[in-house]
């Protein structure tokens, strides 16, 4: 997530708020509401333009796991075919195609939706499938999780919320599965939970940077236009003298 680079406001409220909260530090990543509401607005553009291309390709990415269908579930391919071509296909598109229409919290709520549905898809196939290797795919989980962290840089308490849901959905497939190799699931479930550590501290930190680097832009405003302020009252008493 990149922070806004247009020219940031410069309310004197809101600057005072900035400055008090780059003294606390954001471990939380959260501001005050009203200025939460500010960084959401500036920013809201540049992440609406990188989330539309990167949405883009996130269709053929959602669509290449008909591939892994083809090799791990041959059984279930055909549906699972259908659901992400009649499916996963038009509602992504229509999801590109309106986000500028919708707020930024509606648009990370789709990012919520969309990933949980492509893992639950690849859950009930494996569910599904009498193939020898269909527990194996479970480990297709973690394409979405590294699709969300690396790709799409879905925000840190967003991608917390996606990555708890596709665990629990493997925890889940791991019940109804209880004569899958023991020793197979172990190893997927350390994988998916390494690789949600790595890409949830990769979010945090990324995140933590953009809101510095705005909360700084605010003060450095402020602190420009009081400087400007400041020259104009001078200019004006000199040309009075």
């Amino acid at each position: 997530m990149n922070p806004a680079k247009h020219e940031p406001h410069t309310d004197h409220s809101d600057a005072n708020s900035a400055a008090e909260a780059l003294r606390r530090g954001i471990p939380w990543l959260l501001f005050p509401w009203q200025l939460e509401q500010r960084y959401q607005a500036d920013t809201a553009a540049e992440r609406l333009k990188y989330l539309r291309i990167t949405g883009w390709l996130s269709i053929l990415l959602t669509q290449g796991f008909a591939f892994g269908d083809w090799w791990m579930v041959p059984d279930r391919f055909v549906a699972g075919a259908v659901i992400r071509f009649f499916l996963f296909l038009p509602a992504i598109a229509w999801w590109l195609f309106y986000m500028p229409r919708l707020t930024p919290t509606m648009r990370e709520r789709g990012m919520w939706l969309l990933s949980w549905a492509v893992g639950l898809t690849q859950v009930a196939q494996v569910l599904t499938s009498h193939a020898p290797f269909a527990p194996a795919y479970l480990v297709g989980l973690t394409l979405i999780i590294l699709v969300n962290g690396g790709m799409l840089r879905v925000r840190f308490w967003s991608a917390l919320v996606i990555d708890l849901g596709l665990l629990c959905m493997y925890l889940a497939a791991v019940i109804a599965l209880p004569e899958a190799p023991r020793a197979l699931m172990v190893s997927i479930f350390i994988t998916l939970s390494a690789t949600c550590v790595f890409t949830l501290w990769g979010a945090y930190r990324m995140e933590h940077s953009a809101r510095r680097v705005w909360l700084k832009s605010q003060v450095d405003a402020q602190l420009r236009a009081q400087l400007q302020s400041s020259i104009e009252r001078f200019e004006s008493m000199s040309r009075t003298d």
